[in-house]
């Protein structure tokens, strides 16, 4: 198709893509590209191989430089001549010789920018798109203006670190990477480090266990729990002569301590709000948690709590700062909530519970599909000469060294050390604002710039050691694998969707969330009956389109497991 074309279409589409903060790109020209593959890198002492690889023939360094101009965007005021003295970026040109020229964008209407360069002959090759949404990359799809670069992906030739490294622990990635056309167009940033995919295990204040004359590893069903909390509400566990106890902490909105996090007890994996739709799979099969019987009996449990005062009464009104109060506080106020992590103020009072058991039904818990990698993070225009030189290039940054040495620079910089293969960042001079700020300035690494690259630290790198965790992330992974045998292994990946079907579902969605949002409170809270209102809430949800919603959930998730192969 000619540029002509596609400018149109852009300039067609130019305020749809404004609203969803989206940028600009290209689609590939129909000609076939012989792909190469490329598989020198650098290591971490600075060494650097080459190889020739018979098929392609083509061999890092390449013999004539190639020049990509890719875009970025950066919340710094920095231009890119920064990475001048950024001695990996130096090295990695010595040792590819393709030489990259920098495009920076604004941080405040990048898309603006971006449509201006399109418009005007000027587009990049590639952009580092860790800032657009699903969205945007379905409607740049929809408007042809990404290259698909999916021969290229699925070639352990042409980006051999992102098979060896990503693919071989994690297959799944290729299905979440995949669009509803069986194409692909954006790469991931991978890290296979389990601690940050448990959102919100159960954590219980150990010292008022104990007061109430219990153990912890005694807490076994939802009747114990029930038993505990109740004491809590009961009693002045703190000590403080005020009745300021909250047996069970959660908060309606918020994005881990909400009460779709309780629904894992009762067998259902997922989340509030717009990203997971409140739906799960099971059996391959996508269903909508706030219609299952599951939904309605976690409802029951609940209302009842919440009436016997066991849960927060402000879960519904409370503002983020007075969760943050009651959260961080220097005393204790809580006996039971679901987050991400323990409060650091009060955190040695506190441990994980496991999921108790409810009768009829099995634990399953939420794992964040970011397991498998994050979305968006460089895509190609449609106009890319040399795609396959490109991407190889791009899989340098999936090597474990060349990762590290992006994000941290060089060893004698002073922002980690490697000490019998392990490495370890500078935690204090991180803290040192100031200081670290100044090192960024005089010795940046390349993430100084780009903060979002292309890279890959496995589950492999943290098992083994090479990388250490601070005490917190060895807490986090504690935590993880006291879960593990609960976890959900049909992860609900979120996958990409029709630009036609994204708006098809932000449709559905307005009333159908409404409407599960607001029974919800009023049946937790006591004030709607949800034995009286349960078939006629169903049948209207069936009015609104529930079943379309899942509909398109379902062919969404057929294309990521399709993808898979």
């Amino acid at each position: 198709m000619k540029k002509e074309v596609f400018k149109k279409g852009l300039a067609a589409m130019l305020a749809v893509v404004m609203m969803l903060s989206a940028t600009a790109c290209g689609r590939p020209n129909d000609g076939e590209t012989t792909k190469q593959s490329p598989e020198a890198t650098t290591s971490g002492s600075g060494e650097s191989t080459s190889a020739e690889v018979e098929d392609t023939g083509i061999t890092f360094p390449l013999k004539e430089e190639v020049t990509f101009k890719l875009a970025y965007r950066s919340s710094a005021d920095t231009d890119p001549d920064v990475l001048e003295k950024c001695v990996f970026w130096q090295e990695l040109y010595e040792t590819t010789n393709v030489k990259i020229e920098l495009v920076k964008l604004p941080a405040t209407d990048t898309m603006t920018k971006l449509n201006a360069l399109f418009m005007s002959n000027q587009e990049p090759d590639g952009i580092f798109s860790s800032f657009m949404k699903d969205a945007d990359i379905d409607q740049l799809v929809a408007s042809e203006l990404l290259m698909p670069i999916t021969d290229y992906v699925k070639d352990p030739e042409v980006m051999p670190n992102f098979h060896e490294r990503v693919l071989s622990e994690s297959p799944k990635s290729l299905g979440y990477m995949t669009s509803p056309d069986g194409e692909i167009y954006t790469l991931v940033k991978y890290s296979g480090l389990e601690a940050d995919f448990l959102e919100s295990p159960m954590f219980i204040n150990k010292v008022w266990v104990e007061k109430a004359g219990w153990k912890v590893e005694d807490i076994k069903t939802i009747d114990d729990l029930e038993a505990v909390l109740t004491y809590f509400a009961e009693n002045d566990m703190n000590g403080n002569g005020k009745d300021d106890e909250i047996p069970y902490m959660v908060k309606a909105d918020h994005s881990a301590n909400h009460f779709e996090a309780f629904l894992g007890l009762y067998g259902i994996p997922t989340k509030n709000g717009a990203k997971e739709n409140y739906v799960y799979v099971e059996d391959g099969k996508v269903i909508f948690a706030p219609t299952t019987t599951g939904f309605k009996d976690a409802i029951i449990k609940l209302n009842d709590w919440y009436e016997k005062g066991l849960i927060w009464e402000e879960a519904f009104t409370a503002t983020a700062d007075t969760f943050n109060a009651k959260y961080t506080g220097e005393e204790a106020v809580i006996g039971l909530y679901q987050y991400y992590s323990l409060s650091a103020v009060t955190s040695d009072q506190y441990v994980t519970l496991l999921p108790v058991k409810v009768e009829g039904y099995e634990p399953s818990w939420y794992v964040n599909p970011g397991s498998m990698g994050a979305k968006n993070h460089f895509i190609v225009t449609k106009d890319c000469e040399n795609a396959d030189i490109l991407l190889a290039w791009l899989d340098q940054f999936y090597k474990f060294e060349n990762a590290w040495r992006w994000a941290y620079g060089e060893e004698e910089d002073g922002r980690y050390t490697v000490e019998n293969g392990v490495y370890k960042v500078n935690e204090e001079l991180k803290k040192d604002k100031v200081a670290w700020d100044k090192l960024n300035q005089e010795k940046p690494a390349g993430s100084f710039l780009i903060t979002q690259m292309t890279t890959a630290y496995t589950a492999a790198d943290y098992a083994s050691g090479k990388l250490e965790l601070t005490k917190e992330y060895q807490r986090l992974q504690e935590n993880y694998e006291l879960y593990r045998p609960y976890l959900n292994d049909e992860i609900w990946p979120r996958p990409y969707m029709t630009a036609d079907a994204t708006n098809k579902l932000s449709e559905l969605r307005t009333d159908i969330f409404s409407t599960v949002d607001m029974k919800k409170a009023e049946w937790i809270t006591g004030k709607a009956d949800i034995e009286k209102d349960w078939d006629a809430y169903c049948e209207s949800l069936n009015k609104m389109g529930v079943d379309e919603l899942v509909s398109l959930m379902q062919e969404a998730y057929d294309t990521y497991m399709a993808g898979q192969k």
